[in-house]
């Protein structure tokens, strides 16, 4: 071969100074494992790092949105609970804050705005409701969401008392004493809640007592322990209602008769009321009273229906009487004016001799009705039997009897002492 080439010999010799050694070889392996190592942990740091500032971000929005919510503004806490669902979340690892309960959260926020704007439309019961709702969620935060509650329930009230439901309203403002109590208010409910009951049993029981007692018994049926000292006042108030409508009514019979009309129903509804007070408040000064009043009301009923009879035959007889002199005016001769004696006191003395020898009717109206026998007794006028009749200063009319014939005058007489024979 010639000098211009290289032999197979020569490249034989070359071979070994191309080839790197091992030591070498293995150097370049490990700087390259370094580097790979160094870029691997250098991407696990920023990853960790990011992640790490993802989560803490998330626990920072969970933390601002709690506190947003417990303020009361659910726009400003929507947001951040929002952000921290959004943020921090590694389906390998455990979330770094709890989802779900930011989830109910947002739910809750949102039906406490909606209660609010029920409250702006005065959609009270929609708004109560709501409110209810929100607190009963498990996640409420803003503190006001019972006053707010209270305050619809307020309105309420006042709207159900316009419309004459005062009962339903009393169920209104007796939930907000249960609720809300030493707030203001609580101090407004309790305020209406006296107001009703001193309007619906105490002027009532003043002015009427029977007419108390279905409303006095309503409130007697109020339930709850915040309704307790209105409940125990509405007993007292009861108690005392039930004895004085038993008087009143025993009252009530007493006057009817006085008029000549018994009415037995009215000692039977005395007897009833008494009888409630009685056994339903043994212990109480208005019930020891009804059983007292039940002790003598045969007796009181008694004597009415005796003194109804007696007034109807008076009436019977006053009656009677003006008829006769009515008749005797018509048909009866002319009575002889009487004569006057005397200056007399505040009273007319009528003085009335009966000379006829036989016993003398007389009979008179006007300011008063009455009549009176003048017995037999002598002829002549000095020698008459004689009857002295006091009356009210005024008009009259006499008529008198004797045998079938009537005689009648009609006379007005002053305060003063008259006297009249007759023949």
């Amino acid at each position: 071969m010639d000098d211009g080439g290289a032999s197979v010999s020569d490249l034989h010799l070359l071979a070994p100074v191309a080839q790197e050694e091992p030591g070498t070889r293995r150097g370049r392996s490990v700087v390259l494992a370094v580097a790979l190592v160094l870029v691997v942990a250098a991407v696990v740091w920023l990853f960790v790092t990011l992640l790490q500032g993802s989560r803490a971000e998330a626990r920072t929005e969970a933390a601002l949105g709690h506190s947003a919510h417990a303020a009361g503004d659910c726009r400003a806490a929507d947001g951040h609970l929002k952000s921290a669902l959004n943020s921090g979340t590694v389906s390998f690892l455990d979330p770094p804050v709890d989802r779900t309960g930011l989830r109910a959260e947002l739910t809750a926020c949102e039906t406490l705005e909606r209660a609010r704007h029920l409250a702006g439309r005065q959609e009270h019961r929609r708004a109560i409701r709501e409110f209810g709702d929100y607190l009963a969620s498990g996640v409420a935060r803003y503190g006001d969401a019972l006053g707010e509650q209270s305050e619809e329930r307020i309105a309420l009230g006042r709207e159900l008392e316009a419309k004459d439901a005062e009962q339903r309203a009393v169920r209104q403002y007796a939930a907000v004493l249960a609720d809300a109590p030493g707030t203001p208010s609580a101090k407004t409910a309790r305020k209406r809640v006296w107001t009703l009951y001193e309007r619906d049993v105490e002027w009532g029981s003043r002015k009427n007592p029977c007419q108390a007692l279905d409303p006095a018994r309503t409130w007697t049926r109020q339930a709850g322990d915040a309704l307790a000292p209105v409940r125990a006042a509405a007993h007292d108030t009861l108690s005392w209602s039930l004895l004085r409508c038993g008087e009143q009514r025993i009252a009530s019979g007493q006057s009817a008769a006085n008029d000549a009309r018994y009415q037995p129903q009215a000692f039977r509804g005395a007897r009833a009321v008494l009888t409630r007070a009685a056994e339903n408040y043994p212990d109480t000064k208005p019930g020891r009273l009804a059983d007292e009043r039940l002790d003598t009301l045969s007796a009181v009923d008694a004597r009415a229906q005796a003194r109804a009879a007696e007034v109807a035959r008076e009436r019977l007889r006053v009656a009677t009487i003006k008829k006769q002199v009515s008749a005797a005016l018509r048909d009866g001769d002319s009575l002889t004016r009487p004569r006057r004696t005397g200056d007399g006191t505040s009273a007319v003395h009528l003085t009335v001799r009966n000379a006829t020898g036989r016993e003398l009717y007389v009979a008179w109206t006007g300011r008063q009705t009455d009549s009176v026998t003048v017995p037999a007794g002598g002829k002549t006028c000095a020698r008459a039997k004689t009857v002295t009749i006091v009356l009210e200063p005024g008009a009259y009319a006499f008529a008198v009897r004797e045998k079938g014939g009537w005689a009648a005058g009609r006379w007005s007489l002053a305060s003063k002492d008259f006297t009249t024979c007759v023949k």
